[in-house]
């Protein structure tokens, strides 16, 4: 019987160090970034947008206005966590930066806005603005 504790515990023993040798070489759960990327200004067209998370470019291209229809995207895989998205005009000196939890797959766009004083919309600064959603953006 005392045999039979023995070999049952030293079995006990091999299974956990098996499991937290398992632990430390699993790869950490990627969660999945969406962004997309519109130019709403007819004045600077294009304008040049990169969009970078935690400094790594993930996306660089000029953008047309297009009748404010033309939207361009990217993914990327993301570790979970606190990240850093930032956007930058190559063209403008807009820029902006938020920072997010990757707990879920994230949905963002991003819009680059700039109406003068004649525009029936302006003024408008140059900016980028930020809109989070739940899932995938409708685009029509």
């Amino acid at each position: 019987m005392r045999t039979k504790l023995m070999l049952m515990l030293a079995l006990l023993a091999a299974v956990v160090l098996a499991a937290d040798k398992r632990d430390k070489t699993f790869p950490p759960l990627l969660r999945q970034l969406h962004v997309y990327v519109t130019n709403q200004s007819p004045n600077d067209d294009p304008v040049h947008v990169e969009v970078s998370v935690d400094g790594r470019v993930v996306f660089d291209k000029k953008m047309p206005f297009a009748g404010a229809h033309y939207v361009d995207s990217v993914s990327t895989n993301l570790t979970a966590g606190m990240h850093t998205l930032s956007v930058r005009s190559k063209t403008t000196k807009a820029s902006q930066t938020i920072e997010f939890n990757a707990e879920s797959t994230n949905w963002y766009a991003i819009s680059y806005w700039y109406y003068t004083t004649n525009d029936m919309y302006g003024p408008v600064p140059r900016k980028f603005e930020f809109r989070k959603e739940k899932g995938p953006f409708m685009i029509d």
